[in-house]
């Protein structure tokens, strides 16, 4: 089987990648804690640094930027200061930027995380702060440049990643005309999905973890056997990959038999930010190699096990990648 996977991973340069979703600028503000505050009971955090990382739609395509694809992005920003620093750091990853629209009247959607801890010691996430608007891309003026870039790249395109995070960057009547523009090229369309699973039929892959689809069905997390059927009935993906954590991997596709599929590594997770993520851009890249859906999903098994041992929303490297088939 390591065989099989890193004859795929070989073929992975170069691949073409349209990334459609909501951009997120990820904050992250390090400090260290020397006390509890006398004002409230609170800790005192000496700031020590901070960073803005690539977040939601923006980190799958760095993962994709990772193992040596060229990706194309498609979504939304403000026209402020964390709008800029993302550009900046799409401009450093020489990812295509041509198909985002800038907005005056909109804020980029910012995650800010406190990160603190003892001197050389770990840091470890205290909270988050998030800044976000809903962004209205179905308006008429964004929904056709959207359609009109895609027209522009069709022709070009070895697979389209939709990650959508429900902040609207992500419209469905696009969307439907996408399906049926690929249809006949034979061009993987893989959706990942935080909340609106159900709005995304006729995908070629669909990587819902277990709690997303059971909460868009309304049943329980157990019930994964149920889950899955309905969701091939429904939404008629060809491959539906459920994530599950440190229970694996599940893969379902209709009239065959369900597949399971252990995690790789250790159970000790460090941080679990940007695994979905890092699950639907190996998908993506491995079926624009032509490979089938469970080796797509063995991939990515291995990349995911790889991040979450990262803090952050991080990528895996091609190294890391053969070095943990070869192990």
């Amino acid at each position: 089987m390591s065989k099989q996977l890193l004859k795929i991973l070989e073929k992975v340069k170069g691949k073409k990648i349209l990334v459609w979703g909501d951009l997120v600028c990820d904050e992250y503000i390090y400090g260290d804690v020397s006390r509890i505050s006398r004002e409230a009971p609170v800790l005192v955090l000496k700031k020590t640094g901070s960073e803005y990382l690539l977040g939601g739609a923006a980190n799958a395509a760095n993962n994709l930027i990772s193992l040596g694809a060229k990706v194309k992005l498609m979504g939304i920003l403000g026209k402020d200061e964390n709008g800029k620093k993302l550009l900046s750091l799409f401009k450093n990853q020489k990812i295509d930027t041509t198909g985002i629209s800038i907005e005056e009247n909109f804020s980029t959607i910012t995650k800010t995380r406190i990160m603190a801890g003892g001197i050389n010691r770990t840091k470890q996430q205290v909270i988050r702060i998030d800044e976000e608007v809903e962004i209205k891309s179905q308006s008429d003026k964004i929904r056709d440049k959207f359609w009109e870039y895609f027209l522009s790249i069709k022709d070009s395109l070895d697979g389209v990643l939709i990650s959508d995070y429900s902040y609207g960057a992500v419209n469905y009547k696009t969307y439907n005309n996408i399906v049926k523009t690929l249809a006949k090229k034979n061009i993987p369309i893989i959706v990942d999905s935080r909340f609106d699973l159900l709005k995304f039929k006729n995908a070629t892959v669909l990587t819902p973890n277990e709690e997303e689809a059971a909460e868009a069905l309304g049943m329980a997390p157990e019930d994964i056997g149920k889950i899955a059927k309905k969701i091939l009935n429904e939404l008629n993906p060809k491959i539906l990959i459920l994530t599950r954590g440190k229970k694996g991997m599940d893969v379902f596709m209709k009239n065959k038999t369900p597949r399971h599929i252990p995690i790789y590594g250790t159970n000790d997770v460090i941080d679990v930010t940007g695994a979905g993520d890092t699950v639907s851009s190996i998908v993506t890249l491995a079926l624009s190699c032509k490979a089938d859906g469970y080796d797509a999903a063995q991939l990515a098994n291995y990349a995911a096990s790889i991040v979450v041992m990262k803090m952050g929303a991080s990528t895996v490297s091609t190294k890391e990648l053969k070095e943990a088939l070869s192990r």
